[in-house]
């Protein structure tokens, strides 16, 4: 699982927003003492929209399953994979379309439950359908249909009711947990706004990613939303950030390299990082690395 360093993180906000950043985020894994380790994520086309643009490389060739690159290394190995970004500063300034506007293809693809399955233990993650969020969402959005009101108004809740707990235990909470707390870390805040949305019918999904410092020395692991609008025939991604308090705005400096696809299940893999199998009692050793390389950001924004 992403060490979600947003609390440390919040120092190294520059005064002005980027308006421009380019980075390239170097992942290494290396494997030992197991049979067969399977890494999994989004494609580099996924991953070119909301102002960013992506190109990647690896050492080893990745083949392809339902649109996502996915890599099978058996005995002991290593495998190192390079994000080259290009980002820019995102701002919403339309704020039409309604429910009624958005396809069902859309809808159905966006709106379900995202659970997740660590170390055996079932997390209802992403959980619209639980009745406690149901009963919130509707206390706080009530019969609103404009997709950027209904949006606006739960992380307006989420930000004034919700507290930043960074001390995440072994499993993240389900958004359940979150609500009846009031306090969850980043990841744990995204997954409450989406069960909340998606309750509601807004399609939405959960972004992982990070947020590079002034210097690019830090890349701090982050998790946000993503919230599709539909208007004159177009769809629209604009992100949601409860915890770094952003609605509607990208910040240069903030990139992701995985998103919830929508299907059932795989959030799991963007969540964990790892897939590995291994005989009993003999779990693999596994080291994982990332770094910032080939860093600039224009803060002339």
């Amino acid at each position: 699982m992403l060490a979600y360093l947003i609390a440390f993180f919040l120092l190294f906000q520059p005064a002005l927003l980027p308006a421009e950043c380019t980075v390239s985020l170097e992942f290494s894994y290396s494997f030992g003492g197991t049979d067969e380790v399977r890494v999994v994520t989004a494609s580099e086309g996924e991953l070119n929209f909301i102002g960013q643009k992506v190109e990647m490389e690896y050492t080893r060739e990745p083949t392809k399953e339902n649109g996502l690159l996915n890599w099978s290394i058996k005995g002991d190995g290593t495998l190192e994979i390079t994000y080259r970004i290009s980002s820019e500063h995102y701002e919403l300034k339309d704020f039409r379309g309604n429910l009624s506007d958005v396809p069902e293809r859309i809808r159905e693809k966006y709106t379900g439950k995202g659970y997740l399955n660590i170390d055996g233990e079932t997390i209802k993650f992403i959980d619209p359908g639980n009745r406690e969020i149901r009963k919130k969402a509707l206390e706080i959005a009530g019969e609103e249909q404009n997709t950027y009101q209904i949006s606006r108004m739960l992380y307006d809740w989420i930000t004034e009711n919700i507290e930043y707990n960074g001390r995440a235990g072994i499993y993240p909470q389900s958004a359940v947990e979150t609500l009846r707390k009031k306090s969850g870390d980043c990841d744990e805040q995204t997954a409450l706004f989406l069960s909340l949305a998606r309750s509601l019918g807004v399609p939405c999904f959960y972004i992982d990613g990070y947020i590079i410092d002034g210097e690019g020395k830090y890349p701090a692991g982050h998790a946000w939303s993503g919230v599709i609008r539909y208007c004159d025939g177009k769809e629209e991604v604009f992100p949601v950030d409860t915890v770094c308090k952003e609605f509607g705005i990208k910040r240069a400096n903030k990139v992701f390299v995985d998103f919830d696809n929508g299907k059932e299940g795989y959030m799991d893999s963007i969540y964990v990082d790892l897939h590995y199998w291994y005989e009993k009692d003999s779990k693999p050793e596994i080291e994982y690395e990332v770094r910032c390389t080939d860093f600039t950001l224009d803060s002339s924004a």
